[in-house]
């Protein structure tokens, strides 16, 4: 069965009370005034999460949750976003959700077994408040491939804490389908997960998807079911643009902005070498898109380092 958090399960894996933040060797170079650290959770030893702290914080500090895919590298998440803790002081997190413990991590966990990877992030998030005194109720989510899966349904099962919405190169989509269970619709599962997605206030969440416009392999790790290619299409790009579709649609019927955009990254696929240069070719359009106003600056930011991509409101 999925393990759920408890003060008892907790104390057994008690770690040093207060232990002291070390620097980490990272894959890519980050900016001098910042330091990225891998932490451990204070009550639960297991739960990992590496941290980019800007040279000040306060209580007011934005927070930026960054989620892996599958390949797990929450230090290349860390490391690539490190330039919006320098540019924009904001407090960098990037939890660890390792297989063995987070089977299905990308779907909000698995009903047979594992432990809850939503619970797991909001217990990460209290260790941050508690350890650097910010307010982590409220944060920036932003997930590439299964994190993009990972990040979405977050969002929709708990949108009131998700103030902006970043998804890159997801695998597939919950599509906003009543009739249909999670994860692929918003009907609840029968049984195990108690997830309860909330449409009406995800659809406010300003959202950015990120996608290649060569994405579209079939590789071992996409999930190329008959059911997801004939809702979603046969690979990321398609996907990614049926899903913005639907969603700005939604929006639309509901009476709200068109909050949603698509960025297309022009020439870049999937895998190894685009996830090591993704975070770091994306970090001022993700930049813009958390902590700047209007799409014109978005747009601006494109043009000024990234001329070659396209982007569009929806």
């Amino acid at each position: 069965m999925s393990t759920a958090f408890s003060p008892a399960t907790c104390r057994a894996a008690s770690p040093d009370p207060d232990p002291v933040p070390v620097p980490v060797p990272v894959p890519v170079p980050v900016p001098a005034a910042v330091t990225v650290d891998k932490l451990h959770h204070k009550a639960d030893a297991g739960l990992v999460y590496y941290v980019v702290r800007p040279p000040e914080i306060h209580p007011d500090t934005p927070v930026v949750v960054s989620i892996h895919g599958i390949a797990r590298d929450p230090d290349l998440h860390a490391a690539g976003l490190a330039s919006l803790a320098e540019t924009y002081g904001a407090l960098v997190i990037a939890p660890f959700f390792p297989a063995e413990r987070f089977p299905g991590y990308q779907r909000l966990g698995r009903t047979d077994r594992g432990t809850r990877p939503d619970m797991a992030l909001d217990a990460i998030l209290d260790d941050v408040a508690l350890r650097f005194g910010v307010d982590s109720d409220r944060f920036f989510l932003r997930g590439y491939s299964g994190g993009a899966q990972f990040a979405h349904r977050y969002a929709l099962a708990y949108p009131g804490r998700v103030r902006k919405l970043i998804l890159c190169s997801a695998g597939w989509y919950t599509f906003p389908d009543p009739q249909v269970r999670f994860p692929h619709g918003l009907r609840r599962p029968a049984t195990g997960l108690d997830i309860n997605p909330n449409l009406a206030a995800f659809l406010r969440i300003p959202t950015l998807v990120i996608v290649g416009d060569r994405d579209t392999a079939r590789d071992g790790a996409l999930n190329t079911s008959a059911r997801i290619d004939a809702r979603q299409g046969t690979n990321r790009l398609e996907r990614a643009r049926r899903w913005v579709s639907e969603m700005a649609a939604c929006r639309k019927t509901a009476g709200i902005s068109p909050n949603i955009r698509l960025h297309l990254r022009q020439g870049r696929g999937h895998g190894m070498r685009e996830r090591t240069r993704l975070h770091r070719e994306t970090a001022n359009i993700i930049g813009a898109w958390l902590f700047d106003d209007g799409p014109s600056l978005l747009t601006k930011a494109a043009q000024d380092r990234e001329d070659t991509n396209s982007e569009r409101d929806i």
